[in-house]
């Protein structure tokens, strides 16, 4: 095996660990809302708190990668990521034991704290690694963690509080992260020789340009998170789906992304992501005017909608992570997870102040509807400009290796 067949094996096990702590990462913040029915019921909360236990952990993470963004670059990355899988491991461990809502949300918030910097670092680690041939691939089988949770970790995160209580999820997630530390202490790449030694030439600066960047996934993700938090009503009220076989859907959705996420990764490598992220977006586009003239199956509709979604998230991911050199990547991916985490914020308050009281239906959601669909078709445009930014960029510096 040549140096670069290592490499590239040595990165496929590497995206494998990262796509385990974003499995972890991903239910930890997940799971909350669909156990909130059994933690209510224990610890005696109203239902509408929910929706201050989940906002509790977003909200966090935002702050903290916008922070982290400000000095991660001076810190070793691999100490750091093992640091905060431990902290993590200990805080998640613990939240069962909260008495009332108080302890809770301080608990939640000092995960979000925690938990919202930990994919950036690991990233960053595998993807100034990753051959830039392969590297559609590698963060399609990163992203593919997500629909791991919909097919996996929600199912048994449901399962275990409905048999045994809602603390054993929080306990599985804690057993995770132990077992993930020896896997990112000694199977994980160290930082190369490029990092940097100079305190202030560590921070990568908050430019236009990097700002621009940086907003990809948050781009790519708004739009069909103005539609997830009505989508169970959607599948019923519309689709007419029976509500015993929404898990069912769920699941076909959760596999159709599966599909979508690491076709997404080769097309990406294969044909560029301005090209893949364009398809998707217009397929995206295509299923949400479909729904809207009712004249799609709910089955379908969740075929289409999770494949096209996870497709959008693989080409903005793979575009934007041309961006940042190696030495600046930790601090990049931090600032992207802030804005994606704030986009969703902002994204999830939409149906419920659009709707207001009103039930789902076709006309009480065609606002929405159209909103998420011109949103939609923003990405390809988005993505042109940035391919246009990173071609200067690329020329701009051939030129300064070039000159005498």
């Amino acid at each position: 095996m040549n140096r670069y067949q290592h490499i590239k094996s040595n990165i496929f096990i590497s995206a494998a660990i990262i796509a385990l702590l974003q499995f972890t990462h991903a239910l930890e913040y997940m799971m909350v809302g669909p156990l909130f029915k059994y933690i209510s019921d224990d610890l005696g909360l109203p239902i509408g708190a929910a929706g201050y236990v989940t906002g509790a952990y977003t909200a966090a993470s935002v702050v903290s990668g916008i922070v982290s963004f400000l000095f991660i670059d001076r810190l070793d990355k691999k100490r750091t990521l093992t640091i905060n899988l431990a902290l993590l491991a200990i805080i998640t461990a613990i939240t069962p034991f909260s008495p009332g809502l108080s302890t809770l949300l301080i608990l939640r918030i000092l995960a979000g704290l925690v938990g919202g910097i930990t994919l950036g670092i690991g990233l960053a680690l595998l993807l100034n690694r990753a051959p830039p041939e392969i590297r559609g691939r590698i963060i399609a089988i990163v992203v593919g963690a997500f629909s791991a949770v919909s097919l996996l970790g929600l199912p048994l995160s449901l399962y275990l509080a409905e048999h045994l209580s809602w603390h054993a999820p929080f306990w599985l997630i804690a057993a995770i992260c132990v077992i993930c530390l020896p896997l990112v202490s000694y199977c994980l790449p160290e930082e190369t020789a490029e990092k940097i030694t100079r305190p202030a030439a560590q921070s990568l600066s908050m430019s236009p340009a990097v700002l621009l960047a940086s907003v990809a996934n948050a781009v790519s993700n708004f739009a069909p998170f103005v539609i997830i938090p009505i989508l169970v009503p959607i599948l019923i009220n519309l689709t007419q789906i029976p509500s015993d076989q929404i898990p069912l859907a769920f699941f076909v959705g959760g596999l159709s992304s599966y599909i979508g996420t690491h076709l997404a990764g080769r097309l990406a490598d294969k044909w560029g992501a301005l090209w893949t992220g364009s398809a998707a977006s217009l397929l995206y586009c295509l299923t949400l005017v479909l729904l809207a003239l009712n004249m799609i199956n709910g089955y379908w509709f969740m075929i289409l909608f999770m494949f096209s979604t996870y497709m959008r998230i693989v080409s903005s991911s793979v575009m934007s992570s041309y961006f940042p050199d190696n030495a600046h990547r930790a601090g990049f991916n931090l600032l992207q997870t802030a804005q994606t985490n704030l986009a969703a914020t902002v994204a999830f308050f939409i149906p419920a102040a659009l709707l207001g009281n009103n039930d789902v239906s076709s006309a009480s959601i065609s606002t929405i509807l159209h909103l998420a669909i011109i949103a939609g078709a923003l990405l390809p445009l988005y993505l042109w400009i940035l391919s246009r930014i990173l071609k200067r960029r690329a020329i701009s510096q051939v030129a300064k290796i070039t000159s005498p």
